[in-house]
């Protein structure tokens, strides 16, 4: 649970596949979310309002395991096998971080412009700097909901 990864003094931020991916189809990871997603989400909300960061957060409701199931059932994926993975990710820096929401369209990368990107980019060094290493690497343990089904 992200009680026992926090207890244990884990960092992970959430983050959602929105699609599939080619070659493994449905069977793509469904992150969980972390204690470090409210930074960002507060930073969002802070530079650009609650509209933005409520964009950052919304597709990470799919944290619970029991609930991807039922998801799964009222979509007519009966037979989906839910799996929890241990994982890390990691960004060359905070600025790839930063860039890697850009490019997710559907949430901020289709609500900022480059101006508001180069402000969160800023900003984002001091929110984040706790979580960087002395290499300037981003790494954040990201336990993962994996989705294995069959298609009939």
């Amino acid at each position: 649970s992200s009680q026992r990864i926090d207890s244990a003094g884990g960092r992970y931020v959430e983050s959602a596949v929105m699609t599939t991916v080619p070659q493994y189809g449905i069977r793509v990871p469904m992150l969980l979310g972390g204690r470090e997603a409210p930074a960002l989400a507060a930073l969002l909300e802070r530079l650009f309002g609650k509209r933005i960061a409520d964009a950052f957060r919304a597709p990470f409701v799919l944290g619970d395991a029991a609930a991807l199931r039922t998801l799964c059932a009222d979509g007519d994926i009966a037979e989906a096998s839910v799996v929890r993975r241990q994982g890390t990710v990691r960004f060359a820096s905070i600025d790839a971080l930063v860039s890697t929401e850009r490019a997710c369209v559907w949430t901020l990368g289709g609500l900022l412009d480059d101006a508001q990107f180069e402000r969160l980019r800023r900003e984002a060094q001091s929110t984040f700097l706790p979580f960087v290493d002395a290499s300037g690497m981003v790494a954040f343990a990201m336990p993962a909901l994996l989705i294995t089904a069959a298609k009939r």
